[in-house]
């Protein structure tokens, strides 16, 4: 969830909260319900296999996983994004907005400054295929304007052209 008072951003994201606001928005849509449903059943078929199964591909799965999990987050470090859940409007520099396609879920990464350094915080919507998803995009987008905080529209990354100011 994010927050925005007069002189902050606050961001509060746990995954229970998470799972709930998807059951809420899979109430509302028979394609949610689904993506829901098809999740469930992905995530069982999977700790299945490995359990009962295939238990001796367990061990070695285990490390590999752990491996790529731990590099994803050093190169996130690398390429400047933080985990951080408080943000004063002043250090925030700029806010590439990213739709997103039918693969990947709409976006922003928050440009700030912290220190006299550039970091990146990045804030992930559910996917397109909940029914909620695009109203809480656009009402994300009124707040970061209602703020004046300037926004990016989403970047061609294959191209070195620079991105055009969504302000209106």
């Amino acid at each position: 969830m994010c927050f925005i008072s007069e002189s902050e951003l606050r961001l509060e994201e746990s995954y229970t909260d998470q799972l709930k606001h998807y059951y809420e928005g899979a109430k509302a849509s028979t394609r949610g319900l689904v993506l829901t449903g098809l999740m469930i059943v992905y995530v069982v078929w999977i700790v299945n296999y490995f359990i009962f199964i295939k238990p001796e591909l367990l061990p070695p799965f285990l490390p590999i996983f752990v491996i790529i999990v731990v590099l994803a987050y050093f190169v996130d470090l690398l390429r400047g994004f933080r985990r951080v859940n408080q943000l004063t409007l002043d250090s925030i520099t700029a806010v590439e907005v990213i739709e997103g396609s039918l693969w990947t879920h709409p976006r922003f990464i928050i440009e700030y400054q912290n220190d006299g350094q550039s970091n990146k915080r990045r804030i992930r919507l559910p996917s397109r295929y909940f029914a909620f998803t695009e109203q809480e995009f656009e009402h994300a987008k009124e707040l970061f304007r209602s703020h004046e905080i300037p926004l990016t529209d989403d970047v061609d990354r294959f191209n070195d052209t620079q991105p055009s100011t969504l302000k209106e």
